[in-house]
This record gives C-alpha cells, structure tokens and sequence, in this order.
C-alpha cells in the first residue's frame, strides 16, 4: 500500500490480517491532522491479477467513519482512498479496499437478413436476426433492438423469448458461451 500526502509517500505491506499501518513507519510523521492524504494500491501486486475493486460505499455510508462506514469498500475503481488525517488518538482502521472477481468478458454478434432483399406494397418480408456470443464465457442480460421500419406491419415472430413491437426489443435473456439465437419476425409491406 501507497500513502501520499501531498509530495510525501510511505509504502508498507498488508498484514496478513488485511490491515495497513502507516502510524509506525519511519517516513510517516510527515502526516499532520487536517491534511488531504490518499492510499493507493501499489503497482504490480500479482495477486491481485483478475480482479476489480468492488463498489465504493455500497452501503451509501461516504464519510468514512470508523464506527458507521465498515460494511463496504472504501475505495475507487482505481483502488484509492481519499481521507483526512485525524488528530492525536485518532485512528480509523475501517477504510479499506474490497477486491472480487472482474467479470467476464463477453463479445455479442448481430447479423440480420431481410427476404426478399426488395418488396413492394402487399408483399411478405422476413427479418431474421441472429444474435451470437463468440466468447468462452455466457452473456446474461442480452437485449437487440431491431425497431421495424415505417411501412410494414407487423403479423408474427418466432422469438426464443420476448418480442415487443412497439419498442422492438427482444429480450433473449442468457447466451451460452458460443451459443447462437435466432428470430424471424414477418412484416407485410403497406
């Protein structure tokens, strides 16, 4: 862990506890209360490869106070902290820095076809949208919109979940890792 105070810096290693004192390193008298500091995760910490920092005051408690604020993180995506340095006696050992799992990394393709390519007032015409995750890791929460031009009218869609025309979305939910689901929506030139 990295403490600066303005141009001033202290470096110490987490306790296999999980705490970070600053208070007994030589270098650190630099601190004065009332003055603006930040600790910051040092660079190159192994361990810490795949993961991200979890979300700052998840338990909407901002002020950083060692009785009320101790459920969540108190750290930014970056992994800092801001804080202001107590007087004498003190001690605030409930800020700290929470790390989980990053999340998978997901890559969704759309590819759309339209038969026939032209058509003219009365003819059918299909749509068929193709939605695929090329990545090794499932897609949740997947959503396409495909809102249908003026001047067609909607008559049926084979949809694997939700169509909704008015909006155009549909909700195709979970996608296995290099899994496909397709919709054909017809339409009626008007």
């Amino acid at each position: 862990m990295v403490l600066t105070c303005g141009t001033d810096t202290a470096t110490v290693k987490t306790a296999n506890g999980g705490q970070f004192l600053f208070s007994n390193k030589t270098n650190a008298i630099f601190m004065g209360a009332g003055e603006s500091c930040k600790i910051t995760v040092a660079s190159g910490q192994t361990p810490l490869d795949g993961l991200s920092v979890t979300t700052q005051n998840a338990d909407t408690a901002t002020d950083n106070n060692p009785l009320t604020d101790v459920r969540d993180s108190d750290a930014t995506t970056t992994g800092e902290i801001a804080f202001t340095v107590g007087g004498a006696g003190e001690n605030n050992h409930a800020l700290d820095i929470g790390y989980k799992s990053a999340p998978a990394q997901t890559d969704v393709k759309l590819t759309k076809e339209v038969m026939p390519a032209t058509a003219k007032h009365g003819d059918a015409v299909v749509y068929t949208l193709t939605v695929t995750n090329e990545s090794n890791s499932a897609a949740t929460g997947v959503e396409v919109t495909e809102q249908l031009p003026v001047g067609v009218q909607y008559v049926s869609d084979d949809s694997p979940g939700a169509y909704v025309t008015a909006t155009g979305t549909w909700t195709v939910g979970e996608l296995a890792a290099k899994a496909s689901k397709t919709i054909t929506i017809s339409v009626l030139v008007k």
